[in-house]
């Protein structure tokens, strides 16, 4: 029976190998000639998995990378900003060079509602 294994090195999986009822020998070996941290089966063939995929100590969580360094992946696997988006009802961006929100400036009608004719 083939089965999925994946490399895992910093908590990301960086090769994905197919084995036909490997030996333990054979995980070990392959895991130490490839410097992996963890060479683990993947179990859930519901959840296709990828190169780049974060391993968190018990799921697999398939995530893109983040345009933000800053930001921290949480345990299901989303982005999260070092300070949270305020919650003013106000429009902000996120500015990475600062670390901060920044507010945008909407034009309104009377109603405080945004304009049609606005442009971002």
């Amino acid at each position: 029976m083939e089965i999925t294994y994946a490399g895992i090195v910093d908590g990301v999986v960086v090769d994905l190998l197919l084995f036909d009822s490997p030996s333990n020998d054979l995980i070990q070996e392959f895991k130490t000639l490839h410097n992996f941290d963890n060479l683990l089966p993947v179990t859930d063939e519901r959840r296709p998995l990828d190169i780049g995929a974060a391993w968190n100590g018990t799921i697999y969580i398939d995530v893109k990378p983040t345009e933000f360094p800053s930001w921290i992946l949480n345990e299901i696997g989303r982005w999260i900003p070092p300070i949270p988006y305020p919650t003013d009802k106000n429009f902000y961006f996120w500015d990475e060079e600062n670390v901060t929100w920044v507010k945008v400036d909407v034009p309104s009608n009377e109603n405080n509602e945004i304009s049609p004719e606005s442009e971002f």
